[in-house]
């Protein structure tokens, strides 16, 4: 997209910005709270000068060669937990003894799906995810602590936060019930990807002078989380997929599947595409359709 940029920018009625972010998925505390890498871009003043932002992902699940985008909230608010459940420890052969963390954790993981499927409206997408457990070090003991942690995922920002504190709640009645006590923490990563209509309008029809309109589709809310968040946040943005299902080359594996692949065809209609939306978005610019002729994306 940038060497197609170049060779054209004399046709550009505006300003480009790239963004070549780190570290979507890795948060370091450098400020206050832990930041992905959207989040440090944000701050380092990249955007500052920005009007729109639009954004790509590749989705294995969607069918290859076609463009998925919504408008409105298209990928989950979410959060992190940490817990660690503190007993005693004592001798296998000796239970009596302890207080065990491990079969509290264990009873903790089943308690909290009762967060998602009872405290929460069953009209409201949400779901907590439990990704590690850990806990002990040697087949004959029961150990002092055990800990897990994991993820909340909803559509609205509130949500998440309601089933952060109710998941402490159940973990630390249930915790004191086996004579254990609990540590825990709660990181709010943010809220929805939120995209903008005008700017969906954009992808929509630059996807459809490259692609045609039979590969131009619609989407539901995704259940994952982007930390675009932290863009469509702040400015007037839109972030769309580009599928890649093709089981025949064994493509077709959800994000962070192991067996996950991307499918190398679909990348030059991708950057047919986004190349595309620059010149739709100045185009529209300058016909007054956004406000000022001369702005950045």
């Amino acid at each position: 997209v940038a060497k197609l940029l170049k060779k054209y920018e004399n046709s550009i009625k505006g300003r480009v910005k790239l963004l070549f972010q780190p570290a979507e998925e890795t948060r370091v505390k450098i400020y206050e709270k832990p930041l992905s890498g959207a989040g440090y871009v944000v701050r380092s003043g990249a955007i500052d000068d920005v009007d729109a932002i639009f954004g790509m992902h590749v989705w294995g699940m969607f069918s290859k060669g076609k463009i998925y985008v919504k408008s409105g909230p298209t990928m989950m608010a979410s959060g992190r937990f940490n817990l660690k459940v503190i007993g005693k420890g004592t001798h296998g052969a000796s239970p009596h003894l302890g207080c065990d963390p491990i079969t509290t954790i264990c009873q903790i993981v089943d308690g909290i799906q009762t967060v998602v499927s009872r405290e929460v409206s069953p009209l409201e997408p949400r779901l907590i995810t439990v990704g590690t457990i850990h806990g002990g070090t040697a087949t004959n003991v029961v150990p002092q602590e055990a800990m897990i942690s994991g993820t909340l995922r909803a559509a609205s920002e509130n949500v998440v936060k309601f089933m952060g504190k109710r998941l402490a709640e159940v973990a630390e009645g249930t915790a004191k019930a086996h004579r254990c006590s609990t540590e825990y923490d709660l990181l709010i990563n943010g809220p929805a990807v939120v995209n903008d209509s005008e700017m969906v309008v954009i992808v929509r029809e630059a996807a459809t002078d490259v692609l045609g309109t039979e590969h131009v589709c619609d989407v539901e809310m995704l259940t994952a989380s982007e930390d675009f968040r932290e863009y469509s946040a702040r400015r007037p943005a839109a972030l769309y997929f580009m599928g890649m299902f093709e089981p025949e080359k064994g493509v077709g594996q959800p994000q962070h599947d192991p067996g996950f692949i991307v499918n190398d065809d679909v990348l030059v209609d991708s950057v047919a595409v986004m190349t595309s939306i620059v010149f739709t978005y100045f185009n529209k610019t300058s016909e007054n359709h956004f406000g000022q002729s001369t702005q950045t994306i």
